[in-house]
């Protein structure tokens, strides 16, 4: 009879209310599964297939420390980034095993098991942006990746920012937030290859490829791609950033994350898919169909169908 009342006392699993889920400031990729990190910078959250994210960690940040921004797993280590060049180093339970010195601040940060690759928040004193480290204790200068001309100051803190992604192989895929449809492949030691995107834009979108002195806000300017992922078999998936369409009435419409597009290997575009509602980041594909994830944590799926070329609309 105790057993039944304390049984009866407390709700059963299915009556258990699921864990509230966070928002989330950065993703890892780790073979098939995905790595956010939330927005206080300081869990981890685990998600795979169609499930929603499940709380994987706390890393061990040290109190007062600035707020991580970025994360990556390199071999059996999580590697954050929080803006200056102190790239920290985690181990698979969050103890904080110390540090990888960047020559700059580090605003984004990716890897494979081959190779770490860190995005500058802003150049070097010789124009470099983009470093690489295959040894996991110092950055080399790579290749590096066609620039716009900018006034500077802010605006080129602005234009600095971009999508950083990386191939099983260990090369870098990204792409600029403020700039023209198009990624660059980067390989060290063989150069920086120029790949064209699929991007639906006004006229007057296409024209603002750079943030013209910070006087335009941000939502006007030309931010082709919002996240890339590698495939395995050398395609790349690529979420689309702000559009500008025409709805069925005819009346001009901004579009956010709600496109996928499938490029081969080569760089053709292959098929597009259509998200029911915003997506952040691209989780998976298969069979004929892509999961992608809300800001919020939430999976969406849509099939891939006939590729959406770009063009310009007014």
């Amino acid at each position: 009879m105790l057993l039944l009342a304390v049984t009866s006392a407390h709700p059963s699993a299915s009556q258990v209310p699921p864990v509230p889920i966070p928002s989330f400031a950065a993703l890892a990729r780790s073979g098939e599964s995905a790595v956010l990190l939330d927005e206080q910078g300081e869990c981890l959250w685990a998600q795979r297939g169609p499930t929603p994210p499940r709380k994987l960690l706390c890393l061990a940040v040290d109190p007062g420390s600035r707020k991580l921004i970025s994360i990556a797993r390199w071999r059996s280590e999580w590697l954050g980034a929080d803006g200056t060049e102190r790239v920290r180093r985690f181990g698979p339970d969050g103890k904080q095993l110390g540090l990888i010195v960047a020559p700059v601040p580090v605003a984004d940060i990716a890897a494979s098991r081959l190779r770490i690759w860190a995005h500058g928040l802003f150049e070097s004193k010789d124009g470099t942006i983009l470093w690489h480290s295959d040894d996991g204790r110092s950055f080399q200068p790579a290749p590096q990746v066609p620039r716009s001309p900018s006034r500077g100051g802010l605006s080129r803190l602005t234009e600095n920012q971009a999508v950083l992604s990386v191939t099983s192989e260990g090369d870098a895929v990204l792409a600029p937030l403020i700039g023209p449809p198009e990624l660059y492949v980067v390989r060290p030691g063989k150069g920086t290859e120029v790949r064209r995107l699929a991007y639906v834009r006004s006229s007057r979108r296409d024209s603002l490829r750079t943030a013209g002195g910070g006087e335009l806000p941000v939502g006007e300017l030309s931010a082709p791609v919002r996240d890339i992922l590698p495939m395995a078999n050398g395609e790349l998936l690529v979420l689309r950033n702000r559009e500008d369409r025409n709805d069925p009435g005819g009346r001009p419409v901004e579009e956010k994350g709600l496109r996928v597009d499938r490029y081969s290997p080569a760089g053709s575009l292959l098929a597009t898919a259509v998200l029911r509602e915003t997506a952040r980041w691209v989780l998976h594909a298969d069979d004929g169909g892509v999961l992608a994830l809300s800001p919020k944590g939430h999976v969406l799926r849509a099939r891939f169908g006939e590729p959406d070329p770009g063009r310009i609309v007014d």
